[in-house]
C-alpha cells in the first residue's frame, strides 16, 4: 500500500511498517495524545526498532513516496479509553 493508506491505517490503530525494513519486529503506530494524560497533548507517531526501543518517528520522502507499506498482521494497537473509537 502507499502512504496514503499507510496513514489511514495508523489512524484506525494499526501498525504498519516497510517491507523494504530488514528486521521483523520494526514498526510504526499512531498515539493519540490525551490532555487527561498531562504528558502529550497532541497525536504523534513512534517507532519500535529492531532493538526493541520506542522512538518519535518522522516519514523521510523516500518514505513518503514508497509503495510497500504493510500492516502487521495480528498487531492492532490495543485502543484506550480516551481513543474515539473505543467501545466499551
Amino acid at each position: 500500500m502507499d502512504f496514503s493508506e499507510a496513514l489511514h491505517a495508523l489512524k484506525r490503530g494499526e501498525r504498519i511498517r516497510r517491507a523494504e525494513w530488514e528486521h521483523e519486529g520494526k514498526w510504526i503506530a499512531m498515539e493519540k495524545a490525551s490532555t487527561k494524560s498531562g504528558i502529550m497533548s497532541l497525536p504523534y507517531v513512534y517507532m519500535k526498532t529492531g532493538q526493541g526501543y520506542l522512538i518519535p518517528w518522522l516519514p523521510d520522502h523516500v518514505d513518503l513516496l514508497a509503495e510497500d507499506w504493510q500492516l502487521m498482521p495480528g498487531m492492532r494497537k490495543r485502543l484506550t479509553m480516551y481513543d474515539p473509537h473505543f467501545q466499551t
